[in-house]
């Protein structure tokens, strides 16, 4: 299987007999090879360099061991009900390093999480499953309880933090949140100014949010629920309107004054001002940015042959830098040319950094930061030798990871400490004081006061008030005399300081600053960058260009030449400088634009105060509780700044070595309540993770998306989810200049009676519409969403010339040689899909194939359409416990197994307030999804049900795969021992799927379904509906 693309950016799959994929030949014949076991579980992959990860599984098929190239392993240890009940890291010699444990109550929910220091965090579930309180350890002695509290439909209605302080949620009759309500406060006791409302269109689409003292923001959607505008109006500063354009396959093509193209591949190739290009991109044959021209110069890149990033030119310092890796794919090695340096990196068993060195031209050290961890990952020492405040600094941590002291250079150790909510309510001997809504009110002399919702209006200093105003989008505008403005993606714009004006430009569509210009768009800095937006060099006012040494946390800590360094600085954990040499500059902490003035720290969305340790405005994006700290929507990095930052304002990321929430064993933390995390204190960059700032893996990144409180709106319409399909847009007057034969979604009409449909009718016709539906798919959606008049099954508009098959008599007893064709057409097309799911699962794929023939014939499906109006019309249910699409899975469960499998994509779908009933059951439908979450539903089945002791087989687990075959492992034993007498839903199934081997204790059927899915296999390959 290949692309239809030229040989030069084709990808090519081989497979084995039994169709498990063995090889992938990526342009430049880059080849890796998978070695699978008669499961179809990949036991070694080598990549192109010839790097082999092995992996052992389970005779369930769970991953038990993973073993990197050098050695290391990470391992998984699960009980007899198939629950995960540790998980190791092992070096190379088979040591293990650090272990986790998790505990379970009856049901299967994750009950605790006991990390590799021995701190265990505790949860506690509902008869439901729902998770009804939080305990995470502080000390021995204390710790911290969230409670949650759930209406009659399973919604999350309180949410109690741990000084008792209450959130409610309130739901329309969509199951969308229409109220959230913060705690009454002395400043803000009244409902409406601690209330935010939110309205919606009939598509459930957000159309106005309402904040506390009379803030708004409303919104305008097109036809296919993309946002096209934004307007604030109610804030104490004027807000200016933003605005959103996109092409016919549904990508952002217009953001304001901003205008994108992207080439053949959906590659951004250009990102224009005013007519003006202010950013380009070129990319060799396998997507990687090979040049990239803004306003800093231009920077070329080449990459190896794993896609990793080999050399990158520096436009402002003209260094080239060549890059090192060890067989791990670790960064190792910069090297540079022009300003000649070296910089190594070193690494722990656990691949943490423990040290950055870097050298002049002649092999000297002129620099030195090392690191040193606990086995949750805190950084417990920081030690560095040639820089602004050299020297040793230790810190300590309470049992939930928060920073409790920092021990600096000469032994002053400042204390810090908490309070329940996640509020820093002491350092040193300065304390501070907090709201019941976590805003701060006082501290170090100093006193706060906010709008009602939640913007900060004054700081009060030695008889100094300093007024602040934000806009409608909660954007900073005026602070004391300083006006900044920003773009329509939410950018630091322009900072006019009685009439001093700066201007900033960017690089591409990310936060990532390229120039700083002056009055008559004068230069007065630049900033180079690699691909994920790490900074390489700088130049600003008259001074030399110099290149940037930055810290893991991606604090610039030096500039240097290729002998010494010019200057440096360093922070305390909170981002506040404590020793400087040479010229400050105007990027610092997290490598952020920072404010000479006011010391603030631009983070795209908000603005940060390291002084305090809080944002200067309420987070407006919802994190999961977990931990609880990300309730707190002013607390910096879940009160761990060594081991977090923020680079969108919006949440806390790792950096340079796992999270918790990633996807590999040694994950510390309850997957299902993972809050928002990604690797790195850079960009998230479209498919893949990455680290910036020069330390770690210097991934494959593409051109990373940008960090700012648009990244939902930038997954749906720049990066499109895998799930969604692709979308246009065509204006009345482009329609009618087409002769009507295309509908408004850029596609062709497809129904015969679709321009005198009402335009309700069509606009629901859309919204479902797939290129992976066919013609007769399509018509039956026109039935479910009203158009009737236009179905007629036997006269359905067909395009293409019809399969052979179409003439041959359907029915088991024909001598034909496709007996089942009928019951298996509609999954023809999906077969890469199925082997897809079935692999990442660990599903055997003939009895995936097995299942979806089964559920998708179980309506009396017409034979040559596939699909029953009965499935389609069951799309727009409201019951929860009701099947939906191909896998006919129930919403309750697809909300289970997208928590426990696609945690990430769950918490995303979350985070966008895109995992109600109607969102479930959308993704449910979808053709793709429906097969994955079939296959994630057979493996769960495996984890959890058992069959006289042992683990189910595939084939048992389509049928276990129904609650009509036994709600538990218990039940389904019972059942299957009678015969599953009294349930004729599991007896069909039986019948259809399950051909037992030896002596049966009641009469076998014919397994139709399971000689259907062989047959489905062989037809495949040969392609008979072809």
């Amino acid at each position: 299987m290949s692309s239809k693309r030229s040989s030069q950016t084709r990808t090519k799959y081989e497979y084995n007999d039994a169709g498990h994929l063995t090889k992938s030949i990526a342009p430049g014949n880059k080849t890796t090879t998978y070695v699978v076991n008669p499961a179809g579980e990949p036991t070694t992959v080598t990549g192109p360099l010839n790097h082999a990860t092995t992996n052992v599984y389970d005779l369930a098929g769970r991953l038990t061991k993973s073993t990197d190239p050098l050695g290391k392993s990470s391992v998984a240890e699960y009980d007899l009900a198939g629950r995960q009940v540790a998980a190791k890291d092992l070096n190379n010699s088979g040591t293990v390093l650090r272990t986790a444990t998790f505990g379970y109550d009856a049901a299967g929910n994750q009950t605790s999480v006991t990390s590799a220091e021995g701190h265990m965090t505790q949860q506690t579930f509902d008869a439901g499953g729902r998770l009804t309180s939080r305990i995470e350890p502080v000390t021995a002695t204390t710790s911290i309880t969230t409670t949650f509290g759930y209406d009659a439909t399973g919604a999350r209605t309180r949410l109690t933090d741990g000084r008792g302080n209450a959130t409610w949620t309130t739901y329309n009759t969509l199951a969308l949140p229409e109220t959230v309500t913060e705690p009454a406060t002395t400043a803000h006791p009244a409902l409406a100014d601690r209330t935010w409302t939110s309205l919606y269109d009939a598509a459930g689409n957000e159309v106005a949010t309402i904040a506390p003292g009379g803030g708004r923001v409303d919104r305008t959607f097109d036809h296919l629920d993309r946002l096209t505008k934004q307007s604030g109006s109610g804030a104490e500063a004027a807000t200016a309107d933003r605005t959103f354009g996109y092409d016919l396959a549904g990508r952002a093509t217009a953001v304001g004054d901003m205008s994108i193209a992207y080439n053949d591949r959906g590659l951004l190739t250009s990102v224009s001002l005013g007519g003006t290009q202010q950013t380009t991109w070129a990319y060799d044959v396998r997507g990687n940015p090979a040049q990239r021209v803004d306003a800093a110069g231009t920077a070329t890149f080449t990459w190896d042959d794993a896609d990793r990033l080999a050399t990158a030119t520096d436009p402002v310092t003209s260094r080239t830098l060549t890059y090192g890796y060890d067989n791990a794919d670790r960064l190792k090695m910069i090297t540079a040319t022009g300003q000649a340096s070296t910089q190594s990196f070193d690494y722990d068993a656990m691949d943490r950094p423990t040290a950055h060195t870097l050298k002049n031209g002649a092999n000297t050290q002129i620099a030195k930061i090392a690191y040193g961890w606990d086995k949750d990952d805190n950084l417990t020492s920081k030690t560095t030798t040639g820089t602004a405040g050299a020297g040793a600094n230790t810190y300590g941590y309470d049992r939930s990871g928060r920073l409790t002291s920092w021990t600096a250079l000469g032994g002053a150790t400042t204390a810090y400490e908490w309070d329940a909510a996640g509020n820093r309510t002491k350092a040193g001997a300065i304390t501070f004081a907090f709201d019941e809504r976590n805003r701060l009110t006082s501290g170090g002399g100093t006193d706060y006061t906010y709008t009602p919702r939640g913007t900060l209006a004054a700081r009060a200093q030695n008889g100094t008030t300093t007024q602040m105003s934000f806009d409608a989008f909660d954007q900073l505008i005026t602070d004391g005399d300083i006006a900044y403005g920003y773009d329509d993606l939410g950018r630091l714009l322009s900072r006019n300081q009685a009439g001093t004006v700066q201007g900033f430009q960017y690089s591409g569509l990310t936060n990532d600053i390229a120039a700083v210009t002056g009055g008559g768009s004068t230069v007065q800095a630049k900033y180079s960058r690699d691909t994920t937006g790490g900074l390489l060099g700088l130049q600003e006012g008259t001074g030399p260009a110099l290149a940037a040494l930055s810290d893991l946390h991606g604090d610039l800590v030096a500039t240097f030449t290729a002998t010494a360094l010019t200057d440096s600085a360093a922070y305390n954990p909170f981002g506040e400088i404590t020793a400087q040499t040479g010229t400050p500059r105007k990027l610092g902490y997290q490598g952020g634009y920072t404010d000479p003035d006011t010391g603030k720290v631009n983070m795209h969305a908000r603005w940060y105060q390291p002084g305090t340790a809080t944002f200067a405005s309420r987070d407006t994006a919802t994190l999961t509780p977990a931990p609880s700290v990300q309730a707190n929507r002013y607390t910096y990095a879940n009160a761990s700044p060594l081991t977090g930052a923020d680079p969108t304002g919006h949440a806390t990321s790792g950096i340079g070595y796992y999270t918790p929430t990633e996807d590999r064993f040694s994950g510390i933390g309850f997957a299902p309540d993972a809050g928002p995390s990604y690797s790195g204190h850079g960009q998230t960059c479209a498919g893949t993770r990455c680290l910036g700032g020069g330390s770690g893996h210097i991934c494959n990144a593409g051109i990373c998306a940008e960090t700012n409180e648009f990244s939902s709106w930038w997954s749906a319409h720049v990066n499109s989810p895998g799930f969604d399909y692709e979308r246009g847009l065509l204006s009345d007057e482009e329609v009618e200049r087409l002769g009507y034969e295309y509908m408004p979604n850029g596609r062709r009409v497809d129904q015969p009676n679709f321009w005198d449909a009402s335009a309700k009718v069509q606009n629901k016709y859309m919204q479902q519409w797939s290129p992976q539906l066919t013609n007769e798919q399509l018509a039956i959606t026109w039935v479910s969403v009203g158009g009737l008049e236009s179905f007629n099954p036997k006269n359905i508009k067909s395009g293409g010339k019809a399969p052979s098959y179409t003439n041959t008599k359907i029915g088991k007893s024909s001598k034909i040689e496709w007996p089942y064709h009928g019951k298996y057409l509609v999954l023809y097309k999906y077969k890469k899909n199925i082997e897809e799911a079935a692999t990442q699962h660990g599903i055997d794929k003939n009895a995936l194939a097995a299942l979806l023939i089964y559920e998708i014939n179980r309506f009396n499906f017409e034979p040559k359409t596939g699909w029953g109006a009965a499935l389609f019309a069951s799309w727009f249910g409201k019951d929860p416990k009701k099947g939906f699409g191909m896998s006919q899975v129930e919403t309750y469960r697809v909300r289970k197994l997208l928590k426990k499998y696609y945690p990430e994509m769950y918490a995303d779908m979350e985070k966008k307030s895109k995992s109600g009933h109607k969102d479930l059951a959308e993704l449910a439908a979808n053709p793709v999804w429906g097969i994955h979450l079939a296959a994630a539903r057979m493996r769960w089945v495996k984890e959890n049900y058992r069959l006289n002791g042992h683990r189910l087989t595939d084939w048992q687990a389509t049928i276990a795969y129904c609650g009509c075959a036994g709600k538990n492992s218990a039940e389904f034993q019972k059942r299957w021992n009678s015969g599953f007498k009294n349930h004729p839903d599991a007896r069909l199934r039986y019948d259809a799927m399950y051909d037992p081997q030896g002596k049966q204790f009641w009469p076998k059927k014919e397994p139709w379904a399971k000689d259907a899915a062989k047959e489905y296999w062989r037809c495949v390959a040969v392609k008979c509906a072809e």
